[in-house]
């Protein structure tokens, strides 16, 4: 997700609105040589890599509440939060 187009979706929200976003993620830290596995799934998707760490944070700076919690052992997430 790049940060343009985030804040393209988010101006199209009322304040309150609820949003939910998923996605792949890089497994913890000391699973590292599992990551290779996460970075080769998405890499046809994402020019940068690095992103995978922590892909929701464009959106939560965005809302004033959000949580995540990992799917598919690791790999994946599910976030919801609420818009400013």
């Amino acid at each position: 997700m790049s940060p343009a187009a985030v804040a393209n979706i988010m101006r199209q929200l009322r304040p309150g609105a609820r949003i939910a976003i998923d996605g792949m993620k890089f497994f913890p830290w000391w699973t590292g040589p599992l990551n290779l596995l996460a970075w080769l799934k998405n890499r046809p998707y994402n020019a940068r890599p690095g992103d995978l760490w922590q892909p929701w944070d464009i959106v939560a700076g965005h809302c004033d509440t959000f949580t995540w919690q990992s799917t598919q052992f690791g790999m994946g997430y599910i976030g919801r939060g609420i818009k400013r």
